[in-house]
């Protein structure tokens, strides 16, 4: 047996100590006798068409390390008898049809690095039990029915460095004990039902690449600690509702200034009121999404900004934005969308915008733009998109129009 494909067996005694039946085309439910295999250390069976449920016995195998059943239509809820596994290290039964809450026994796994329970339907609240996986690298709950708050008990996982609990139903605030994890690079709760203000105590987690709280209820001011991000390349906090003082420059967009890493920032769907710093010129780089979107952002547009000379989108459309387009925007060659619709900005459009070759769209309708629109925009070979109110001729327009390859 020893020779069979997917079987791996110990030198000596050649009992098996693997089974690997990954991406077999398995049908069927898994026997009960595969708790006989006390020696097992790892077991596969991915990507396969396995239902029914996990069986009890699985709890006999002791020794095992690794338990992997992803993408499967196994049924039911979790063993409790898994908790019998003290050395389990890796456990994935992600994008299953489990159900039922998480049983708080998996807090005795207390070897476990990486943990896989997503697309699911688990409910109830996440155990407190959790706490005790101190050996956590990787906690990917993401796309269940989870309820309840974030428990206060995961800022203990002193070595977690994902953590994913994003698209499920979870409630109350964002613990300040998370910012106790000062390994994690990525944080992910969007689309869940969590409100009150972002911690100032994330501006602990200085490996932090990835911030992703969107889609939420968040409240309050967008904390300056997140410059202490170092790292982080995305920021992602659109559709929530938080603030800021009107009329002064935004604090948080200052202090990002100091992440040389910063890729993403979209905070589009929130209710911030001040004013664009000039600063922002400052910010990395290798900056390519820059999305304020449907704010109450005052003042004008920095002239600074065209120092972002990586863009490929810019949205900052319903806001208050008045004054005119900063000059220079020819540095921004490397533009795909620029959205600057329902402000208050005046002037008319430049000629220098036919030199951003890679834009295809342009939308700067409802705003206070006048004379005619330039005709170095047939140059732009990329244009799909154009949105523009104000006053020109219909030659001039149909002129454009026809070296534009929409």
């Amino acid at each position: 047996m020893c020779n069979w494909t997917g079987i791996r067996c110990s030198h000596n005694l050649q009992r098996v100590v693997a089974l690997d039946l990954t991406d077999m085309d398995l049908q069927g439910v898994i026997s009960p006798a595969l708790g006989n295999l006390t020696a097992l250390v790892e077991l596969y069976l991915s990507f396969n068409q396995l239902h029914g449920s996990i069986p009890d016995e699985l709890g006999k195998l002791t020794g095992l390390k690794f338990l992997l059943f992803p993408q499967n239509y196994f049924t039911g809820t979790i063993p409790p008898s898994l908790k019998n596994l003290s050395i389990l290290m890796h456990l994935d039964l992600s994008e299953n049809n489990l159900h039922g809450p998480i049983p708080p026994e998996i807090g005795m796994l207390i070897q476990l690095r990486c943990l896989y329970l997503y697309d699911n339907q688990f409910s109830g609240n996440i155990p407190s039990s959790i706490g005790n996986l101190s050996q956590l690298v990787v906690l990917q709950l993401l796309r269940n029915s989870l309820t309840g708050p974030i428990t206060p008990e995961i800022g203990t996982l002193t070595k977690l460095q994902e953590l994913k609990l994003f698209q499920n139903q979870l409630l109350g605030s964002i613990s300040p004990e998370i910012g106790s994890l000062t390994q994690l690079k990525q944080l992910n709760l969007f689309e869940n039902q969590l409100s009150g203000n972002i911690p100032n105590s994330l501006g602990n987690c200085s490996k932090m690449e990835l911030l992703d709280l969107r889609k939420n209820q968040l409240s309050g001011t967008v904390p300056t600690e997140l410059g202490n991000l170092v790292l982080v390349k995305k920021i992602i906090l659109e559709y929530n509702q938080l603030v800021s003082s009107s009329n002064i420059p935004l604090p948080f967009l200052i202090a990002l200034t100091n992440c040389s890493q910063l890729e993403f920032i979209k905070m589009s769907y929130n209710n911030l009121s001040g004013v664009l710093p000039r600063s922002i010129g400052h910010l990395s780089s290798k900056l390519s999404i820059l999305d304020f979107g449907n704010n109450q952002i005052r003042g004008n547009i920095p002239q600074q900004i065209t120092n972002l000379t990586n863009l490929t989108y810019l949205n900052i459309r319903n806001n208050l934005l008045s004054g005119y387009l900063p000059s220079g925007l020819k540095r921004f060659y490397k533009f795909e969308r620029l959205d600057l619709s329902g402000n208050n900005i005046g002037g008319g459009l430049q000629e220098e915008i036919g030199k951003m070759k890679s834009l295809g769209e342009l939308e700067v309708s409802w705003n206070n733009l006048s004379g005619t629109i330039p005709g170095s925009l047939g140059r732009l070979q990329q244009l799909r998109r154009l949105f523009c109110t104000t006053t020109i001729s219909q030659e001039r327009y149909l002129l454009v129009c026809r070296n534009v390859q929409t």
